[in-house]
């Protein structure tokens, strides 16, 4: 079973102000305030998506979930912004939230809506948690059948809909 759920979540700080060094006993690098504030914001706001998740698929945990596959938009005021530098924080954020470890996250279809009437910009998040039997190559879906392996297309939606009629 399939479902894909969506959230639109705010966008991250800056990578330049997301980590800090220290020399306070020695060098390390830490998380800023405000890159801790985003992560228990997230945490916070993605309560209801978490139940949902835990609804459809009981305990987020590796024993019901291969991994999570994540279909990004974002929503800029201009090309200013690096997309890309939003990844890292955002992941950690997400690890938090789901109580899923990041490492099984797999992010992909990054576009960018550029309009000035965005004030303050977010992501748009399709969530696509993946149940064991089901694994995502290069993000395509593969579904492991009876002596079968049955090659996805990229398109989720027609996926579920071809699932549904059956």
């Amino acid at each position: 079973m399939l479902r894909i759920y969506y959230a639109m979540v705010p966008l991250p700080p800056s990578s330049n102000k997301v980590w800090r060094t220290s020399s306070k006993g020695g060098f390390h690098t830490h998380k800023s305030p405000e890159a801790k504030d985003y992560e228990e914001m997230l945490k916070f706001d993605l309560i209801p998506l978490r139940k949902s998740i835990e609804k459809d698929f009981g305990e987020i945990s590796k024993k019901t979930l291969k991994e999570i596959l994540f279909n990004m938009t974002y929503f800029l005021q201009n090309e200013r912004r690096d997309p890309a530098n939003c990844i890292k924080l955002l992941s950690d954020a997400l690890e938090k939230a789901l109580g899923f470890n990041d490492r099984r996250f797999l992010f992909r279809e990054h576009r960018k809506v550029i309009d000035k009437k965005f004030k303050r910009g977010g992501i748009l998040l399709q969530i696509v948690p993946v149940p064991m039997g089901i694994t995502c190559v290069n993000g395509l879906l593969v579904i492991y059948g009876h002596h079968t392996w049955n090659y996805l297309t990229n398109d989720i939606d027609a996926f579920l809909s071809e699932e549904d009629g059956k």
